[in-house]
């Protein structure tokens, strides 16, 4: 019961992607691309019969496997904390999938869509996800995982929390961008960039503090 009251909003995420599909179905191709390259070209496609349901597979599955995992670790009864931001994080990657299904179906229309709503899906990923990545707890299936993080539980909740402020702010960013330009280099970065630096503070802080 918990564990559904947890996840609702996530839960709400996958019919919003069925929804979406069961709307757009009638006058979606016959193939619908499944892959983009960095110029947010499609290059692979499936037909639209797998393709219109496997986002909310995929997430319904994320879901649940999160889920069974947390439930079964070692840890479950003393990370109480992490298992509310666990379930906050797979909202947050909810976002980024309703994005890209969305984006993916309407691709058709011209590569804009697909790039306008992946951005603003990973926009809204780094902002939401970033509110709670400082607060997530060492645990063993999300996070910035690295030796120096999981060895230490000061540069865990330091770098957690850089994390945190970096996805916001380049999540602002790219969803303010996102409206004037689509680029999927500019979506990319905004990703990854607030996962490296943090990696780099991580491993400075461990050889100036703890080694």
């Amino acid at each position: 019961m918990k564990f559904l009251k947890n996840h609702a909003l996530s839960f709400l995420i996958c019919f919003v992607m069925i929804g979406v599909t069961v709307y757009l179905y009638p006058n979606l191709p016959n193939e619908i691309p499944t892959r983009f390259n960095l110029e947010g070209k499609p290059i692979a496609y499936a037909t639209k019969e797998v393709q219109s349901f496997f986002m909310p597979v995929l997430y319904l599955f994320v879901i649940f496997l999160v889920g069974i995992f947390v439930s079964n670790s070692a840890k479950a009864n003393t990370m109480k904390n992490s298992q509310e931001v666990l379930a906050k994080v797979i909202l947050a990657v909810g976002f980024v999938l309703l994005g890209v299904h969305i984006g993916s179906l309407l691709s058709f229309k011209g590569e804009q869509y697909f790039l306008r709503f992946f951005s603003l899906g990973a926009a809204l990923f780094l902002v939401y996800g970033g509110s709670v990545f400082g607060k997530l707890e060492k645990n063993y299936f999300i996070g910035i995982r690295v030796p120096w993080t999981l060895s230490s539980d000061e540069n865990w909740r330091r770098t957690h929390r850089l994390a945190g402020v970096l996805m916001v702010l380049f999540g602002i960013l790219l969803f303010a961008f996102s409206f004037f330009v689509q680029n999927m280099m500019m979506a990319v970065a905004a990703i990854l960039i607030p996962c490296l630096l943090p990696i780099i503070y991580s491993f400075y802080y461990f050889k100036k503090f703890e080694n």
